[in-house]
């Protein structure tokens, strides 16, 4: 079997969180050892880290991570596909070449209507490649595959306590919006079948599917929501699960 092939058939049945600390729920293939799937996923995640263009300057603020993102982010308008009628909002990024773009799966719903709202107002028709609602993770692609993709980091090489941003368009406003605040935790929902990211940087409702930024203006995740009984505590779904969907999506013809 191809690892292409067994990439795709692994990234319907498997929970990864690849750093060494953390553990790893997995229903894999069967005959496929638990430490194969993990092998095999690190090795596409790292790939793919490895083809982005060079690292920033570490060196940064949050003005930095803000202006190196926002060309990136984007806003995301549902609506009934036979009324015309706005039934969701929320906010995504470009999160691959060729105009691949991930935002919450919570916010695109089962509507096969989605606009995609650019940081320089454009707007575009998107085609909805994968919805994951367990993850809470949806994979779009635009017409426009000259969009810049935000670069993405590594979460193995995470710190808790090190600064984090969340970028969005809180309550559908128009105007994107930054809050700061710190890797609180991480973890593997085997619930979900997702690794987890927590951070006290605040998300209002119409943020939800934007990114997680470290304070160089790297994607971490994709942010979901509040977590449940919590005021407080932003739930982002990591690197780790998020990049292997869309880098399998992201193969549709």
């Amino acid at each position: 079997m191809s690892r292409l092939v067994l990439l795709v058939l692994l990234s319907w049945a498997l929970t990864v969180a690849c750093s060494d600390d953390l553990p790893v729920a997995v229903t894999q293939p069967a005959g496929i050892p638990e430490e194969e799937v993990r092998r095999i996923v690190r090795e596409e995640v790292q790939r793919a880290l490895a083809a982005q263009t060079p690292a920033p300057d570490p060196d940064c603020d949050v003005a930095t991570a803000a202006a190196r993102a926002l060309p990136s982010v984007v806003r995301i308008e549902v609506r009934d596909p036979r009324t015309g009628d706005l039934t969701g909002l929320g906010t995504g990024f470009v999160a691959l070449a060729g105009g691949i773009v991930m935002t919450a799966a919570h916010v695109t719903g089962t509507s096969p209507r989605v606009d995609v709202i650019a940081a320089d107002g454009r707007r575009f028709a998107a085609e909805v490649l994968r919805a994951d609602p367990m993850r809470d993770v949806a994979v779009l692609r635009i017409p426009d595959r000259r969009l810049p993709a935000m670069r993405w980091a590594d979460t193995a090489t995470l710190t808790l306590g090190e600064p984090v941003r969340v970028v969005g368009f809180p309550y559908g406003r128009p105007d994107v919006s930054v809050t700061g605040g710190v890797l609180a935790g991480r973890s593997v929902s085997p619930e979900r079948s997702r690794q987890e990211l927590f951070t006290d940087a605040g998300a209002d409702p119409g943020d939800s599917g934007g990114p997680l930024l470290t304070a160089c203006g790297e994607a971490l995740g994709v942010v979901s929501g509040r977590q449940t009984g919590s005021s407080s505590i932003t739930v982002v779904v990591g690197g780790d699960t998020a990049l292997p969907l869309a880098l399998e999506a992201a193969k549709s013809p």
